[in-house]
């Protein structure tokens, strides 16, 4: 319904079928903006989209889902459904059965902001926070769909990948995270001769930090440090091992859907100066990994 004042009914970090949230929705129609986040959509008879979490937690094994104050029940209702297009188009690349939660993450929109971060993954909590659209004069269709976290998911799930990888599938007493976390060492990191995952993890970040390993940094690398400063928190922040990993990861998955003619405004934009991230010919090479990385997580968890 459209111009509806809503009303603040939920901010606990769980919504439960039937609650009164669920039933508010259900009786109040809002304008859909789900066709701006994804176009050319087309769901399968199996999913549908909803206003309870049921679906993303049955189905997708999102463990919760979080509202912070500010968010009205119409965002939630487009934030909800925006989710479950997103795990779906995710889950074309990595084809985890569409159960990419894990029956470990939970998701927040507005809810858990830090600072002047769009969005950010909580390892400890496992939770990616989405920040919601900025307020403003323009229309609120073009807030929503361009501000805010919009575009970072993929980013943030590339981090979620990170540390359940590290935390489960090869654990490490010394290193908590697949990538080695904030470290900004360009070295490889110890593993195991088993450890796959990580071994994998240190080759791409091989490849991002170097053109000849030890000798000659790659070209990306280069641009990159010309960029920023790196004396800054800011700056060190970009060249960060598991920031890093992230940045190449939501590229990739940017490519894949792309090569499908996908376009998925909540799982990636370019959100920074664009000499922060790869570009298609450097991205190429380290396709075949995230590929590799991919399946070995997939049979590390699932098998």
């Amino acid at each position: 319904m459209k111009n509806q004042k809503s009303k603040q009914i939920l901010t606990s970090p769980t919504i439960s079928l039937n609650s009164r949230a669920d039933t508010y929705w259900r009786a109040n129609g809002f304008d859909d903006y789900l066709s701006f986040i994804r176009p050319k959509l087309q769901l399968p008879n199996s999913l549908s989209f909803s206003s309870n979490p049921n679906l993303l937690q049955d189905k997708f094994g999102i463990k919760d889902i979080g509202f912070g104050n500010w968010v009205t029940n119409e965002d939630r209702f487009n934030y909800m459904n925006g989710l479950i297009v997103a795990l779906y188009d995710l889950n074309k690349v990595l084809s985890f059965d569409l159960y990419l939660g894990l029956g470990e993450l939970s998701v927040g929109f507005g809810a858990r902001g830090v600072g002047r971060a769009l969005a950010h993954y909580e390892p400890l909590s496992k939770i990616i926070n989405i920040t919601r659209y900025h307020r403003g004069d323009e229309p609120k269709l073009a807030r929503f769909v361009a501000t805010g976290g919009m575009g970072s998911f993929a980013h943030e799930y590339g981090h979620f990948l990170d540390y359940i990888g590290g935390e489960y599938i090869e654990p490490s007493n010394s290193i908590f995270s697949l990538t080695g976390g904030h470290s900004t060492d360009t070295g490889r990191l110890p593993c195991g001769t088993n450890q796959h995952l990580r071994k994998i993890t240190n080759d791409i970040l091989e490849k991002i930090f170097w053109k000849v390993p030890y000798k000659k940094q790659s070209g990306y690398y280069i641009r990159l440090l010309a960029a920023i400063d790196r004396d800054t928190e800011k700056g060190e922040y970009f060249i960060r091992r598991n920031e890093l990993f992230a940045r190449w990861f939501e590229a990739y998955i940017f490519q894949k859907l792309n090569s499908f003619g996908i376009v998925n405004h909540l799982l990636s934009k370019t959100k920074y100066d664009p000499r922060i991230y790869p570009t298609i010919s450097e991205l190429q090479p380290i396709i075949p990994l995230f590929d590799k990385f991919c399946l070995y997580f997939k049979k590390g968890y699932f098998i």
